[in-house]
């Protein structure tokens, strides 16, 4: 189910009433199947990407906050900075755009339940399953992380497991760049005054309503409250108001989870712990180091990267670490292995770490503007950019890619003991524009500018705002609004409505309504004839004359107004040659009475 207050679950299938969005299509691609559930910013709907046949979610502004610019800003910001990001673990957005006044975002449909209704039903969950699907969200985090994007709602609402037990993060509506303006860092808030998220799952920094100091250690902070959650069956904090709630947050230190749950194992407790700071500086600085910790505390004693709590910091220059045992071994002190990832500062008090086969290694440094950008060799991913780690000696095809941004492929040789360094600076993606119609055959006009008949494909759009006009002979014009993000491939198909106006008179017009015309003048026609004729049997044909070049004007073909109308004329002559051999007769007489007499 989706409930009212969960936007996460907009991804989820589940019941719904109809409505008048039943049927419609948007954006010409996205048909409105099935009301699914409504969330804070929006009703989300089972929809049909009409061009791929592909089924899609789809979230619909409400009509009272599409009225508002600043919402419909914010309504189509989620859908600018989901699609920003690209990873297995986010949901994917398709499309955004208007359509009469409809704001909405297309993206992927799962069939699944949120996290919120999985642990209701599993309630806590074992360290293992935790630990894997903690990793699976920070992996999508640092994914937004990388291309400068805050979560700041991450919640078990948010969190979907799918029917294929994949799991996904949802819901970008309270995002933000991690590089905010602080002249409009206010706009980002969800109401004035209120801190941005849900209470529960807010950092400190979110619950004093400290704009400026969120970043991706917030998002790290409230995944640890899920995470406190799944392991507990309960949330760290509660209390009976959300004000109430945010004051812990800022004040109190969580209970630790071991005195909840004794089996809890001590590693696991630390990251919790640790992800739970109030001092975001005292947290893990990356999902990327927070990922490191998990691997670590589930891994088996004798293939720990060391005996001491993971406590993981941001990748060093060199990526090198030194192993020391501590209880009864002297310091071993030029010992220093290379490993693929950053191990933990704090030195162990187990026993020292076994000493594996020599591996020959180069260093590899990888720079893009901008930076977060994935980094791979022959297929295998490494990092995102800026990368800096060591790898192995051998010939490679070293690959960057960024969501928006032409992909770098080249081919990179690492020596021994060598150092490789590579600067890109990527290249903005263009969009892709594919545009059919029913019929096919009609124009389309792209932001005023003639580009073609149906179907016809557009590469290398700009991304942005763009309007399209598509007109075809005896059909009515179709104009839309879309929004292009950059590497984005858009298909539109939308079906043309016939226009069956008529011209009638100079004026186009439907057939009803020419028609309903014509019966009115019928009647005027007939009222005036009748006239004509009263005109005529009173002898007044000039009158007659008139009222029956009044029909024809009207019905050129009135047989009655034309055969009055000649009667009249010929009465009219008839008088007028009367009148004149009278005149003639007249004056014939008088010059006989004057003639003289011989």
């Amino acid at each position: 189910m989706v409930s009212d207050d969960d936007p996460g679950g907009t991804m989820i299938a589940g019941s719904g009433g109809g409505d008048p969005l039943l049927g419609r299509t948007l954006g010409g691609d996205f048909r409105v199947d099935r009301f699914v559930g409504a969330g804070a910013m929006g009703r989300v709907y089972q929809g049909t990407q009409l061009s791929v046949d592909r089924t899609v979610a789809i979230k619909v502004l409400p009509d009272d906050l599409a009225a508002n610019k600043g919402f419909v800003a914010r309504f189509l910001q989620e859908a600018r900075l989901a699609a920003r990001v690209e990873h297995r673990a986010v949901v994917r957005i398709y499309s955004a755009g208007e359509t009469d006044g409809i704001y909405y975002i297309a993206m992927q449909f799962l069939r699944g339940e949120s996290l919120r209704d999985y642990l209701a039903r599993q309630g806590a969950l074992s360290e293992k399953e935790a630990v894997a699907r903690v990793r699976t969200v920070a992996e999508g985090l640092a994914a937004a992380h990388a291309v400068g994007i805050v979560h700041r709602d991450v919640k078990p609402d948010n969190i979907m497991l799918t029917a294929s037990d994949a799991v996904k993060l949802t819901d970008f509506g309270i995002a933000k760049p991690s590089e905010t303006p602080d002249a409009t860092r206010a706009a980002w808030a969800t109401r004035v005054g209120e801190p941005v998220g849900s209470p529960h799952y807010l950092s400190p920094e979110q619950a004093r309503g400290d704009l400026a100091k969120i970043d991706a250690r917030s998002d790290l902070y409230s995944l640890g409250v899920v995470l406190y959650e799944m392991v507990t069956g309960r949330v760290p904090f509660e209390a009976e108001t959300g004000i109430g709630v945010c004051i812990q947050h800022i004040e109190k230190q969580p209970e630790s989870p071991t005195t909840i749950r004794q089996d809890l194992s001590p590693a696991l407790e630390a990251i919790i712990l640790r992800l739970m700071a109030k001092d975001p500086a005292e947290r893990f600085q990356d999902a990327v180091s927070l990922i490191a910790a998990l691997d670590d505390a589930v891994r088996p004693p004798d293939e720990a990267t060391t005996g001491a709590m993971p406590v993981v910091p941001p990748p060093s220059r060199t990526g090198m670490w030194v192993s020391v045992g501590v209880v009864g071994v002297a310091v071993v002190a030029a010992a220093a292995w290379f490993f693929t990832r950053p191990p933990a500062t704090e030195m162990g008090t187990g026993p020292p770490v076994a000493v594996g086969p020599v591996v020959r290694e180069g260093y590899l440094r990888v720079v893009t503007e901008p930076p977060g950008a994935e980094v791979g060799v022959d297929g295998r991913g490494l990092g995102v950019t800026p990368f800096d780690g060591p790898i192995e000696v051998g010939t490679y095809r070293l690959t960057v890619t960024r969501n928006g941004f032409l992909r770098v492929e080249e081919e990179v040789t690492v020596a021994e003991g060598g150092e490789l360094a590579r600067t890109f600076q990527l290249e903005v993606a263009p969009a892709t524009l594919r545009l059919a119609t029913e019929p096919a055959g009609a124009r389309v006009t792209l932001d005023g500018k003639r580009v073609g008949e149906t179907p016809v494909e557009l590469q290398d759009v700009a991304p942005g705002t763009h309007q399209i006009v598509i007109e075809a002979k005896g059909f009515f014009p179709y104009e839309t609004n879309i929004e292009l993000v950059a590497g984005q491939e858009l298909a539109l198909h939308p079906i043309l409505k016939e226009d069956t106006r008529v011209l009638f008179r100079g004026v186009f017009m439907e057939p009803e309504e020419r028609d309903a015309i014509l019966v009115r003048e019928k009647r005027e026609i007939a009222t005036i004839v009748k006239q004509a004729v009263t005109h005529f049997d009173k002898g007044q044909y000039d009158l007659c004359i008139a009222k029956t070049e009044e029909v024809l004007r009207l019905d050129a073909g009135n047989r009655d107004a034309k055969r009055y109308k000649k009667m009249a004329e010929d009465k009219k002559n008839e008088i007028l040659k009367s009148w004149g051999e009278a005149i003639q007769e007249r004056d014939t007489t008088l010059k006989t009475k004057k003639r003289p007499v011989e």
